[in-house]
């Protein structure tokens, strides 16, 4: 398996249109992470995207103030 870069995080995105409860028509999302495998849905664009820059905050930021 290849390793990913520190700084990279990959995720397979899947969407689809579902039936509401009321019958309609809406969009799903699934992400699933391809280094753990974990899955996570969103029914939801806006649910999606905050769940992408929480990951992309908590993966990419970096302690300036860290000595090595």
């Amino acid at each position: 398996m290849h390793q990913h870069s520190l700084y990279s995080s990959i995720y397979i995105l899947r969407v689809w249109r579902d039936r509401a409860d009321n019958d309609s028509l809406c969009w799903r999302f699934t992400v699933e992470d391809t280094a753990t495998g974990e899955r996570y849905g969103f029914s939801d664009l806006g649910a999606l995207a905050r769940f992408i820059g929480t990951r992309a905050e908590a993966n990419f930021s970096t302690d300036t103030s860290a000595t090595h």
